[in-house]
């Protein structure tokens, strides 16, 4: 598993992204967009952020069970520097902040 960090909100690298605050991101794969504004992660992805990172969620359908958050159908991620699409998610709280688990990410820079 390939771990990517991003820090502020410039390309990089093929495999990282900068943004304002550190977010990583774990997956099997990765793959670029020729502009490299689009970034394809497949396979066991784990998007991790910082307690006091902002983000905003949307989906169709949102269910919550033992502290685990499910959400499906149509989901967007936004923050200031990026945005990701997926079918579901599974976001977590953890101790360093929160988790995003999903097989599927599509990360596009603002």
């Amino acid at each position: 598993m390939k771990t990517y960090k991003m820090l502020v909100a410039t390309l990089l690298f093929s495999s990282s992204i900068l943004m304002a605050n550190e977010t990583s991101i774990s997956s099997k794969q990765v793959s670029v967009s020729p502009d490299g504004l689009t970034r394809t992660f497949i396979g066991e992805v784990e998007l991790s952020f910082l307690p006091n990172e902002a983000l905003e969620i949307t989906a169709d359908k949102v269910s919550t069970i033992n502290g685990v958050t499910t959400y499906s159908g149509n989901v967007k991620i936004h923050m200031d520097t990026f945005s990701a699409e997926s079918g579901e998610i599974i976001l977590k709280s953890i101790d360093s902040g929160i988790l995003v688990e999903t097989d599927k990410l599509v990360l596009s820079t603002e």
